[in-house]
């Protein structure tokens, strides 16, 4: 059998929903009055193939066989929630991508993702969960894989959400300057926020931080969920909440530090962020969690600012008074 023919077969072999533009909708579960509990997915990995082109979350061994599912856009903002189980108690990969507005493809990078390597799930019993606060507007595309042609089982819960208006920062290109005090309420996941498996969240709010000096940098929120730093392109580490407080320490280079804080609940009250900079030492304290790969998920600030002053304001704002001075920033991601 000559090497087409081979490579023709195996073509004809792969699911349907082998790509991602190919991902099928979920199922309805009904219940015996009717009433639709759940919907679920059947994923087969047999003769599935890897995705060019779309990052593996998990490290260059996960997402080796993938299939794609849909979640349809709603008008409303919801919460989104999957839970892949598969034949073993190793957790299957597991990852969402929220689409662009007007359904424009956004694969760069993963919202959410769960999987073998991640402590959320290496913690559990064979589950893998990715969970995210999605617009109104918004599909998420599911990438579920693994490395064997296993039949993975999917599940689906979709939560409505009441229409809050979106806090500031929630998009990292519209970062605010400083620290204080920050709304979360409201806040989502779309596709500039890249996943972080180590300190997963739902939704997200961004901060940014310029840095006068390198040097060490010590990160305090009280409030929030997570805690992750962005410098130079790359996550430098994350945190989760272990108290009433997240804190993170990270060695920042000159410049901005972008810091995004975490939010689990849709209402949830206003955190605080307080940063001290220079601090001494050589060492993060207990609570800084290494991010699960250095060169992943990044964000990268394009340099163009412009500063606007309203009419009698002071030459120069305070660090931080954001009230006296609009920060404009524009973010790119990579």
């Amino acid at each position: 059998m000559s090497a087409a023919v081979v490579l023709a077969a195996l073509a004809l072999a792969a699911p349907a929903n082998d790509a991602p533009a190919g991902a099928t909708a979920f199922q309805s579960v009904t219940a015996e009055n009717g009433a639709v509990t759940e919907r679920e997915a059947q994923a087969n990995l047999d003769g599935a193939t890897p995705d060019a082109g779309v990052p593996r979350c998990l490290g260059s061994a996960s997402f080796e066989r993938t299939v794609w599912f849909r979640v349809e856009a709603a008008g409303v903002p919801r919460r989104v929630k999957v839970e892949a189980t598969g034949p073993t108690t190793t957790p299957p990969d597991l990852a969402a991508f929220v689409q662009g507005a007007n359904g424009v493809e956004a694969l760069a990078e993963p919202q959410a993702c769960d999987g073998v390597g991640s402590p959320v799930a290496d913690a559990g019993e064979g589950a893998s969960v990715v969970d995210l606060h999605v617009p109104a507007g918004r599909q998420v595309l599911i990438q579920a894989g693994g490395r064997e042609a296993d039949r993975l089982l999917l599940s689906l819960a979709t939560t409505d959400l009441t229409p809050l208006a979106a806090p500031p920062g929630d998009h990292a290109a519209q970062a605010p300057l400083g620290p204080g005090t920050i709304p979360l309420a409201g806040a989502t996941l779309t596709e500039e926020d890249p996943a972080q498996p180590a300190c997963p969240a739902a939704a997200s709010v961004w901060r940014r931080i310029d840095v006068p000096v390198a040097g060490r940098v010590r990160l305090v929120a009280t409030g929030a969920a997570t805690l992750t730093a962005f410098a130079g392109g790359e996550a430098l580490a994350c945190a989760d909440r272990r108290r009433a407080s997240v804190e993170l320490t990270v060695d920042a280079p000159a410049g901005p530090l972008l810091v995004r804080l975490g939010a689990d609940t849709w209402t949830a009250p206003d955190a605080t962020l307080a940063v001290a900079t220079p601090v001494a030492g050589s060492a993060p304290p207990p609570g800084a969690a290494p991010c699960a790969d250095k060169t992943r998920p990044t964000v990268k600030l394009a340099s163009t600012r412009t500063l606007t002053r309203p009419r009698g304001a002071a030459a120069a704002p305070a660090a931080g008074d954001i009230a006296a001075a609009r920060l404009a920033d524009t973010a790119r991601v990579a």
